[in-house]
């Protein structure tokens, strides 16, 4: 498949995950080209688009996530070689105040960790919509078990900080997706979410860990084959002998 097709069936699986979480009305993601000549392409909903999120019908924030793809050294499989989450303060669907949350994945990276995050705060007064984390969390919805269990706290006067809100992490391969950060918005802030949100976040998890499960097995092929022989598999080493570990993917911080 070309990369326009790969990238185009990555939007339309974004697509389909994010509307079974958030509704019918969440913005499709598309792939567009970069240059006249593409050999990258962006998935993304657009400049001003994101995923709108609610609390009790609501509009409270948008999650912005964009996508860098590529194909692979073997011009075989997508690839991405950045990536960013974005979380806003969006009471009107248009995002106001600087992020709150960024997730951030950047394959060249050398100075910083290519799968990073960022926690904004700046301690802006609260009546002009939150800023930072502290806030953020106070205005949990009462949807999900922690949401609840954070109003009753804020009701007998202990107010959660930013540090109590559980961020997902992963490493290069195993970094936090999309269905992650879903996951977490709606467990720890109490978003609105549609039947069977938990069923799609959890296929498009499986399909991404197995990607990525893949990507790894390519980056360390002999400790692969060690694996397979303790489970009882058959594994012959290529024509060509046994393919190197590829220490400097492994060693990348």
């Amino acid at each position: 498949m070309s990369l326009e097709d790969l990238a185009g069936d990555f939007a339309d699986s974004l697509t389909t995950t994010t509307r079974a979480v958030v509704g019918r009305s969440c913005p499709q993601f598309t792939a567009t080209a970069v240059g006249d000549e593409p050999s990258l392409f962006t998935v993304w909903q657009g400049a001003s688009a994101g995923i709108p999120l609610a609390i009790d019908g609501t509009p409270t924030y948008l999650l912005r996530a964009e996508y860098d793809c590529c194909l692979d050294r073997e011009e075989e499989y997508l690839r991405v070689d950045a990536s960013r989450m974005t979380l806003f303060y969006s009471p009107n669907e248009s995002p106001r105040h600087a992020p709150l949350i960024r997730y951030e994945f950047q394959r060249a990276a050398r100075s910083v960790p290519v799968a990073h995050f960022h926690v904004h705060g700046s301690g802006t007064p609260f009546d002009d919509g939150p800023t930072d984390m502290d806030a953020v969390i106070a205005m949990s919805g009462g949807a999900t078990r922690r949401g609840r269990v954070r109003q009753a706290d804020i009701d007998r006067g202990k107010y959660p900080r930013h540090q109590d809100f559980h961020y997902p992490l992963g490493g290069e391969r195993f970094r936090p997706c999309l269905e992650d950060v879903l996951e977490a918005l709606i467990s720890e802030l109490g978003i609105d979410h549609e039947d069977g949100w938990r069923g799609a976040l959890i296929a498009g998890r499986v399909a991404w860990r197995l990607q990525q499960t893949a990507a790894a097995v390519r980056d360390a092929p002999e400790t692969a084959a060690a694996t397979l022989r303790k489970l009882k598999y058959t594994v012959a080493a290529p024509p060509s002998g046994p393919v190197l570990d590829n220490i400097e993917r492994l060693r990348a911080f």
